[in-house]
């Protein structure tokens, strides 16, 4: 089975650099902020995510993947439209989404060719 559960350590800026210079090995180690932590650690917090949750969430995750992929094509079909050179930023502004997430979807490769067809209908 899958852990699904998340851990989380509440602790004071003294305390982090305390655990800081354990880990790197160096600096100064505050006894106080050391016996704090370890009674922290005792009683970690466990943050419980239950299957069912974990998968609405990837559901979620891609429903949003797929409103932005065909709010892209839209763009870019808005583009073709205006005979316009397309470049992340020009989808980005026609398609209504952020410019890395069109960066994301649309790799070079895909807006070279997108640019080659506009030039050869550009050329009838």
């Amino acid at each position: 089975m899958i852990d699904t559960n998340t851990y989380r350590l509440d602790m004071n800026s003294t305390e982090l650099e305390t655990l800081r210079n354990i880990i790197l090995g160096e600096g100064h180690i505050n006894q106080t902020s050391l016996e704090s932590l370890n009674k922290k650690i005792k009683t970690i917090k466990i943050i419980k995510r239950s299957n069912a949750k974990v998968l609405a969430t990837a559901k979620a995750s891609d429903t949003k993947t797929k409103q932005a992929k065909e709010k892209i094509e839209n763009g870019i079909n808005i583009l073709r439209l205006e005979n316009v050179k397309f470049t992340f930023s020009s989808i980005a502004k026609s398609s209504g989404v952020s410019f890395n997430t069109v960066k994301k979807y649309v790799t070079k490769k895909r807006l070279k060719s997108l640019n080659d067809l506009t030039i050869k209908r550009s050329l009838k």
